[in-house]
């Protein structure tokens, strides 16, 4: 609980930023579209319903971080000095 004014105002920081982030609503509509999302989605449920609040918290961190994971991962995918396999 110490440390829960430092994790917000780092959330905040991140919710203010460019870093993208799946859209949670339009993720919840098509989770029957997808097996993996379906799994995905009974995860979830089965540690929120295990761990209750720290569960939530760990869930919410990975979210957050997933955010800026994808954008570092676009970042050096997009910034490859890779010669594509030339000769």
């Amino acid at each position: 609980i110490k440390y829960l004014p430092l994790y917000a105002a780092v959330l905040g920081l991140l919710m203010v930023s460019k870093v993208p982030y799946v859209h949670a609503g339009r993720w919840l509509f098509s989770v029957f579209k997808s097996k993996r999302r379906m799994v995905i989605l009974f995860l979830i449920i089965a540690i929120i319903a295990v761990f209750r609040i720290p569960g939530i918290t760990a869930l919410v961190t990975l979210y957050v971080l997933s955010g800026f994971v994808n954008l570092v991962v676009k970042f050096f995918n997009k910034n490859c000095f890779c010669d594509g396999g030339a000769k």
